[in-house]
């Protein structure tokens, strides 16, 4: 799976709209779209919030789960 294919599932795994996390995140609803349609890669730092607010680690949102 891809980094975008990661982010979208961990955050419907986690009952978030893309608003509500780009909001726990402190990023705007429309680079959290662009994350999930690959157009847009995250910083390590942004990945690192984004791997807390979604309670996984950063290599499932990087590499993904078998």
């Amino acid at each position: 799976m891809s980094v975008a294919d990661n982010i979208k599932n961990l955050r419907q795994k986690a009952e978030l709209s893309q608003a509500q996390l780009a909001a726990k995140v402190g990023i705007g609803q429309s680079v959290v779209a662009k994350y999930e349609l690959g157009l847009k890669v995250p910083s390590i730092g942004t990945t690192m919030l984004l791997a807390r607010v979604l309670d996984c680690t950063t290599d499932d949102i990087i590499i993904g789960k078998e």
